[in-house]
């Protein structure tokens, strides 16, 4: 399995924390859309956390829940659109 499965395999699982990058990847979307709806109140992205002086990750347990509480009408895939 090469780094990126590992990296989705831990989101998708719930484990570790994922960088906007590996965000962006899964979410079909930008870097600057990830940080865009972390900011967003409407939004209900999770936030990330600072785990280093430059190093900012958002934890996979709290992505797992918000893929787990869109509504029906909402998927991973449309919410780049």
């Amino acid at each position: 399995m090469n780094e990126y499965n590992e990296q989705i395999a831990d989101l998708i699982n719930g484990y570790g924390y994922s960088s906007d990058k590996v965000l962006a990847r899964y979410f079909s979307t930008t870097r600057k859309t990830i940080w865009a709806w972390s900011k967003d109140p409407d939004h209900n992205f999770p936030k990330p956390i600072k785990i280093g002086k430059n190093t900012t990750r958002w934890p996979n347990k709290d992505v797992k829940n918000y893929i787990a509480n869109l509504p029906s009408s909402q998927t991973k895939e449309t919410l780049a659109v």
